[in-house]
């Protein structure tokens, strides 16, 4: 496989083999050989925690600059961390990888502690984010979440067959030492999914909430040096009524008539139901009710991720479609109170942002935010606030909604600063590129959303109703031959809509052509 570029771009991904056998090609039970590989993870996790002392960061700290900077590894085996011999002797392959592995765990600990050691006791030359300061704590840290990760050690604990992006497979193996022991492990594999990544990395080892290991691998891109747009700008402004606004900027600063929107219908949907989760765990804990309430917020921080992906997989996508246009976002890092403010999580979407749209070619940038939903992008006069959502400026007579002018404010706002640099600066890169990829796949346009954009310009129809159709079912009960006639819109047995339905008339006839007819009160047929 290729060697690791600096320019590199990540998109990870997690599976779960579907098989597991040996070297030869055995079949192996997966739960058995899944139990043994949780316990390897647990034993590795256990192992960082106990090495992880007040001695090992104050050797740590003794060491030259110089020799901080080394590899993990390295720096482990000059502290003296090692497995425990009645471990590693138990292993016919792969102990002295398991050793590599210990030290990556516990010097990247260590690492993090010393920073956070520095920070709280003002030491620290590095900049610390207000955030970070406020969380940050000097005591002794503990691996919580079972880890294993598989590429601090080299190809003799684990490597790659049958790699899917060279031979186009829909499906790969991992060689990986279980107990001192190869196995292989299959998975799937969607090829279109990671169409132009050049590699896969070797994954982390973590536990679900069941206990069952997942394999969290990264596809590896290269960073393509297109051209950024000359003409526009994509101008985000992230809010609490709308999630999420987005409006396409010329470089005169008007936008672009019919871009503006608050994205798919798919988007909005998870809007709404991150806000009656927020309302049912509230409610839950006015009740008293914590583990359920605890349950429902867990669900609901997947829910927010899955927000934050798919806003920004659209906003990428429309930033390809307008010649690889930047993106601005409002620089909010001044927030000091984020659990209060940070409830829609700007910075998720920032990141995921971030990260979709370096997947095709472009940047994102961050202005100042003060009073961009206030002043008129126009005349930069002040706004009267009519109501909710709109804004009218007396000086210019705009009436607009209000989160469409922070928009045309924040791009605006780079526009004067920083835009001709951006172009500039792309165009005299030593990598530059004429031709732009675009990997993000975003799968909007559905059956239920063949119109992403949510712009009306009618009444919302409404739902057909279904016809009441009757329809012939037979059975067969021990030699009898059952004819029954349902009235219903579907043709389902049972009871719809919370209703119990009337029971039909049922036709037996047996074998001997005897024809009875008989009204059943209640009765189970199964088809």
């Amino acid at each position: 496989m290729s060697a690791r570029r600096t320019s590199d771009l990540f998109k990870a991904f997690s599976l779960k083999p579907f098989a597991a056998s040996t070297k030869t090609g055995e079949v192996l039970d997966l739960d058995e050989m899944m139990a043994k590989v949780k316990e390897d993870v647990v034993m590795l996790t256990d192992l960082a925690n106990w090495h992880i002392d007040f001695a090992v960061l104050g050797d740590f700290r003794k060491l030259p600059e110089k020799s901080k900077k080394g590899s993990s590894n390295s720096l482990g085996r000059k502290l003296g961390i090692e497995a425990p011999k009645d471990v590693v002797d138990g292993m016919t392959s792969g102990a002295s990888r398991f050793s590599e592995m210990l030290c990556a765990a516990v010097m990247d600990s260590v690492k993090s502690w010393s920073e956070r050691v520095d920070a709280c006791s003002g030491l620290s030359k590095k900049h610390i984010s207000q955030g970070w300061k406020r969380t940050s704590s000097p005591e002794i840290p503990e691996i919580t979440n079972p880890k294993m990760s598989l590429s601090a050690a080299n190809n003799q604990y684990s490597y790659f067959e049958f790699d899917p992006l060279v031979e186009g497979n829909d499906f790969f193996i991992l060689n990986l030492v279980v107990q001192g022991k190869w196995i292989k492990l299959y998975f799937d594999f969607d090829i279109d999914r990671f169409s132009g990544a050049y590699k896969i990395t070797k994954p982390d080892i973590t536990l679900d909430e069941n206990g069952f290991p997942v394999f969290h691998f990264t596809a590896a891109y290269t960073y393509n040096y297109t051209a950024f747009s000359e003409d526009y700008v994509i101008g985000v402004d992230v809010g609490t009524s709308n999630y999420v606004t987005v409006s396409v900027v010329r470089k005169d600063g008007t936008i672009v008539e019919g871009t503006t929107t608050t994205l798919s219908s798919d988007v909005h949907s998870l809007v709404n139901k991150v806000r009656s989760a927020n309302q049912q765990v509230a409610s839950l804990q006015r009740q008293g009710k914590k583990e359920e309430a605890s349950c429902h917020r867990r669900a609901n921080v997947r829910r927010k991720r899955e927000l934050a992906i798919k806003s920004a997989q659209e906003i990428a996508m429309l930033s390809a479609q307008w010649g690889n246009a930047v993106v601005v976002f409002e620089d909010l890092s001044w927030i000091a109170n984020t659990m209060q403010n940070g409830r829609w999580n700007r910075g998720e979407l920032v990141k995921w942002t971030k990260h979709f749209v370096e997947l095709n070619g472009g940047r994102i940038a961050k202005v100042n935010s003060a009073y961009t939903s206030q002043v008129c992008h126009l005349c930069n006069g002040s706004l009267m606030i009519v109501n909710h959502h709109d804004v009218w400026c007396k000086h210019c007579e705009l009436w607009m909604d209000r989160d469409e002018n922070a928009t045309a404010n924040i791009a605006q706002r780079f526009i004067d600063k920083s835009f001709e640099k951006f172009v500039s600066t792309r165009k005299k890169s030593k990598k530059f590129t004429p031709k732009q990829t675009v990997r993000v796949n975003v799968k909007s346009v559905t059956k239920r959303d063949k119109n992403p954009d949510r712009t009306k310009f009618g009444p919302t129809p409404k739902r057909p109703k279904k016809r009441r159709t009757h329809k012939k079912r037979v059975f067969t009960f021990s030699g009898l031959e059952v004819t029954t006639k349902k009235i219903g819109s579907s043709g389902n047995m049972g009871t719809e809509g919370g209703r119990k339905k009337q029971v039909p008339a049922v036709t037996v006839k047996s074998s001997h052509n005897r024809k009875v007819r008989k009204k059943f009160s209640s009765c189970s047929l199964i088809q």
